[in-house]
């Protein structure tokens, strides 16, 4: 039996991180479906799954990858972002965080109260910082 699924899928796509993403969907939408809208849902649950059981035995293999090239794009972006924004969430007490009026650069300051010269490590251009807390 194993033989025969294994000759099934030759040359077939199979799994990759978007199908897992598409699983991943498909049990969220199953825990809201049981306070909102549950027929909308379900109906968004049987097309996810579908879509996921067609990439997986797909055998145009190069649109497939290029699919999960995007959707790890996009992945890597949002991580990328939530990483930064939790990075400035534990920096709150010591550090402040200010764009350079030139370049548009973020830098991470000390959290010291008044007014700062501040030079931009990228443009070098200085500028005045007022940190008031």
């Amino acid at each position: 039996m194993k033989e025969r699924f294994r000759r099934f899928m030759q040359g077939r796509y199979g799994l990759d991180q978007l199908y897992v993403g598409m699983l991943v969907l498909y049990f969220i939408l199953l825990f809201f479906s049981r306070w909102f809208m549950p027929e909308l849902m379900t109906g968004l649950m049987t097309v996810v799954i579908l879509l996921a059981v067609f990439r997986m035995f797909s055998k145009n293999i190069v649109v497939r990858q290029k699919e999960n090239a995007v959707y790890l794009r996009v992945i890597n972006r949002i991580k990328h972002t939530v990483k930064k924004l939790v990075q400035k969430i534990k920096d709150l007490p010591t550090k402040r965080y200010r764009t350079c009026p030139n370049c548009g650069v973020t830098l991470r300051l000390p959290r010291k109260r008044g007014r700062h010269k501040a030079t931009c490590p990228k443009c070098q251009a200085s500028f005045e910082v007022k940190i008031r807390f």
